[in-house]
């Protein structure tokens, strides 16, 4: 690949080099995430054995079971409020939708 001139050169490697920076900020950032997320994930999942175990108390869900049972239930709420939404947008919409209404000017004259 031949370049006109070298200033054409420098700004396609700066571009690269540019990338090349975002590239690693991302993956560094991705890291640190996964790594915190992960811990904290492990300290929601061992608590309540250890809680169990120091006040010999019983308690039958365990930290993956919790986690599955929170999960469920966000999922759950997530679900009725977009249902909710939806019924509420539905009833609030024109039976003519007014982006499929003739316009004057294409061809159809407006009613």
């Amino acid at each position: 690949m031949t370049w006109r001139t070298t200033s054409e050169a420098g700004r396609l490697h700066s571009r690269h080099s540019a990338r090349k920076q975002t590239a690693e900020y991302i993956e560094r950032t991705l890291n640190r995430l996964t790594f915190g997320g992960g811990v904290y994930l492990a300290t929601i999942c061992v608590i309540p054995s250890v809680t169990a175990s120091l006040m010999n108390v019983p308690f039958f869900f365990g930290g993956t079971g919790l986690l599955i049972v929170v999960g469920v239930a966000l999922d759950t709420v997530q679900q009725i409020e977009q249902h909710l939404i939806s019924r509420n947008y539905e009833a609030s919409r024109p039976a003519w939708p007014a982006y499929s209404r003739p316009v004057e000017g294409d061809g159809v004259r407006a009613a």
